[in-house]
């Protein structure tokens, strides 16, 4: 299991990485096709000179399980759960509301609002941190188009 789980997050880095140099540098104007290789450059780049110019045995390590750790994370909160279910790509049912229960409330911010994706979906101009606001306001809305509200562990739908 722990090595399926490493080489999807491995794939899904390289697809990740490579999407816009596969997909819109052709396209792209120049100076965006520059910005994104010199911030993919100085990403991998620091790692890399941290790990040949410091220790190359200890803190390879700790940079590299650290930013694969990371990007797990990031990947997993971030695009796979608000995501889940995945079978349907229309407007209002295309993502999930996630509902914490009371106790995680205080660290609720930690996740940015992603847990409310749907609202950056519906309304990508609106900031993280009006998405509760907006989705105590159209809450009714989206549930009279069947939108899922579900419970962040249980993945099972919730009243609200």
């Amino acid at each position: 299991m722990f090595l399926g789980v490493l080489l999807t997050t491995v794939k899904f880095f390289y697809t990740q990485n490579s999407f816009s140099a596969k997909s819109n540098c052709h396209s792209a104007q120049l100076t965006e096709c520059i910005i994104y290789c010199a911030e993919l450059c100085v990403s991998l780049g620091w790692r890399v000179l941290t790990i040949v110019l410091i220790d190359p045995s200890g803190i390879a390590a700790v940079v590299l399980m650290g930013y694969f750790f990371g990007r797990f994370f990031t990947a997993y909160s971030f695009a796979y759960r608000p995501h889940f279910l995945y079978d349907n790509t229309q407007r209002y049912l295309n993502t999930n509301s996630l509902i914490m229960p009371i106790w995680m409330r205080p660290v609720e911010w930690f996740w940015r609002g992603q847990n409310l994706h749907f609202i950056h979906h519906l309304v990508p101009r609106v900031p993280f941190y009006r998405y509760h606001a907006l989705h105590r306001q159209i809450g009714p809305i989206l549930r009279a188009h069947g939108r899922p509200v579900l419970g962040v562990w249980s993945g099972t739908p919730v009243k609200v």
